[in-house]
């Protein structure tokens, strides 16, 4: 690949190749680091990069070394820079979505509970409203809009309560989107069993922990205390080993089996997805 960079930047010519040939690199970049192997993450990462792609290629000076070797350093600090930004946003994510943190109204509108009518007027009381779906998604004002939402609600179908698929349902403007989800949850089934099976493990492991430590703090026996320290070494080390194994497991559908269950490209769910992220980030939604 390194002449045909020099050769780019001496004369001007290939490159729209040469940015494929770098961007399909760059695609499949996180797949040989060791964090975690997830195609998802391959997409999102490209989409980050990619603007910062064409300047890796400008800034490139032939001083013996391979491209290829300047572009994994540059694409390791994208990755790096990248993992941060994702690490920030799930937190903010969950933050937002713990109900203590909202106040009456949010919640009601999230769980599509309505507020207790007060007690001396019995006439104004009605049943529960059905369930309505976040403000913050309300305004699709077009079809591709109300497409991204979809790939979304397909995204976290195993968060999403079967009360509020109807709604959805109507937001999205797609009458088969119960069917999708039925789909979907099939496909991560076994997923769902994992995350189960390691959730368990974890919680026996930390049990068990819990338990040697007490057992340490009552025995005074020098021998004895060897054994249980050794012993809660290890139920710590597999407390930890599931708590890793945990985050890894993908409980929603990946992005290339919702574009296999709508009969799309993968890429249209890696932009769709992309771009709600950025459009309804929660420093967006809050104005900051």
């Amino acid at each position: 690949m390194t002449a045909a960079v020099v050769h780019y930047q001496r004369t001007g010519a290939g490159q729209r190749e040469l940015l494929d040939r770098v961007g399909a690199y760059a695609y499949r970049f996180p797949l040989w680091q060791g964090r975690q192997r997830d195609e998802d993450d391959c997409g999102e990462f490209y989409l980050y990069c990619r603007p910062r792609l064409q300047e890796a290629v400008d800034r490139f000076q032939d001083q013996g070394r391979p491209f290829e070797a300047y572009l994994r350093s540059v694409l390791a600090w994208q990755l790096c820079s990248y993992y941060r930004s994702k690490d920030r946003r799930e937190a903010a994510w969950r933050l937002a979505s713990t109900p203590a943190l909202w106040d009456a109204e949010a919640a009601a509108l999230a769980t599509g509970t309505p507020e207790a009518p007060e007690q001396d007027a019995p006439e104004q009381q009605s049943p529960a409203a059905a369930p309505v779906a976040p403000s913050a998604a309300a305004g699709l004002d077009n079809g591709v809009t109300r497409r991204r939402v979809l790939f979304a609600v397909l995204k976290n179908c195993h968060r999403l309560p079967d009360t509020q698929v109807s709604a959805w349902a109507g937001l999205c403007e797609r009458a088969d989107l119960p069917a999708l989800i039925g789909r979907a949850r099939r496909a991560t089934a076994g997923s769902q069993r994992r995350w189960l099976r390691l959730r368990e493990r974890s919680n026996r492991a930390f049990a068990r922990a819990r338990m040697i430590e007490g057992q340490l703090l009552a025995n005074p026996d020098a021998e004895r205390r060897l054994l249980l320290e050794r012993r809660l070494r290890r139920a710590r080390g597999a407390a930890t080993n599931a708590q890793a194994e945990l985050r890894v497991v993908r409980l929603g559908p990946s992005n290339r089996q919702i574009a296999q269950l709508l009969g799309i490209p993968k890429g249209t769910v890696d932009t769709g997805l992309f771009w709600l992220k950025r459009r309804f980030s929660p420093d967006r939604l809050l104005g900051t």
